[in-house]
């Protein structure tokens, strides 16, 4: 059973602030999950695969769309052209 105790703890060497008021309910939350984990584990039992054993495992593809299908539609739904080039809104800052 975790303890509020113990997730002061926990949170202490996570460095973030649970408040005294949420931490009965987490412990509870975190035991329903370690709970929910062991279930898994008992029922993936030793089927465990390594995972180099599939890497980069692709499906066929049994009847791919003609090439360009779809740009023309797609290049439709963007607000903003630049002549051959599209315009997108900038998300990752530097």
């Amino acid at each position: 059973m975790i303890t509020p105790e113990e997730i002061e703890k926990l949170s202490e060497l996570a460095r973030i602030k649970v408040p005294e008021s949420e931490r009965e309910k987490l412990a509870n939350d975190v035991e329903s999950i370690l709970g929910y984990v062991g279930v898994i584990s008992s029922i993936v039992g030793e089927e465990v695969v390594e995972a180099g054993e599939h890497r980069n495992i692709m499906r066929e593809d049994g009847e791919p769309h003609k090439a360009g299908m779809y740009t023309d539609r797609l290049v439709d739904q963007l607000s903003k052209q630049d002549d051959n080039s599209l315009v997108v809104k900038k998300i990752i800052e530097q």
